[in-house]
């Protein structure tokens, strides 16, 4: 939606929501009408994919997206997300246990953000993406000179200088 209206095309958006939502109004009355509550959840749920698929077409369309191209990012943050969230459920649920409540959450809450920044150091490339990478390289004068230097060592695609 935003990015259709930033690029001057907020037609391209409006009319998938038209469309979504009248259709998301005769589902939801014709399934609240003669089925079930559950019935109606899932036809919600249903409703939400279909205006997902119809803005993305229309977005994609717009800027030129692959639906590949949007899945490999995808996959690729989804991947680390879920080996994230494995490891500090693993040590919430296991290491930490036996701990106070308000103790556990402060432990899990350190150990997630030193997680977090050790694999931002080890590995940004692989979870920023390249386009993020280049995005802070560009503009590495908002950021401290140290931090620049180490996603350049770290970086698979060398940004240019912006220009002065």
């Amino acid at each position: 939606g935003p990015v259709l209206n930033g690029s001057g095309k907020p037609g391209r958006e409006t009319w998938p929501q038209v469309f979504t939502a009248g259709l998301a109004g005769a589902a939801y009355f014709a399934v609240a009408r003669h089925y079930s509550l559950v019935a109606l959840t899932w036809t919600v749920c249903g409703m939400y994919v279909i205006r997902f698929l119809a803005i993305a077409v229309a977005a994609f369309t717009t800027l030129q997206v692959s639906w590949w191209g949007a899945f490999k990012v995808l996959l690729r943050g989804s991947a680390f997300s879920l080996l994230f969230a494995f490891v500090i459920h693993t040590l919430d649920h296991y290491a930490l246990a036996g701990f106070q409540p308000l103790l556990r959450l402060g432990l899990v809450f350190l150990a997630s953000v030193l997680l977090l920044a050790a694999s931002l150091y080890t590995a940004p490339a692989s979870i920023l993406g390249d386009h993020t990478m280049d995005f802070l390289i560009r503009y590495g004068a908002a950021f401290p000179a140290k931090f620049i230097t180490h996603l350049r060592r770290k970086s698979r695609v060398i940004a240019a200088a912006p220009a002065a």
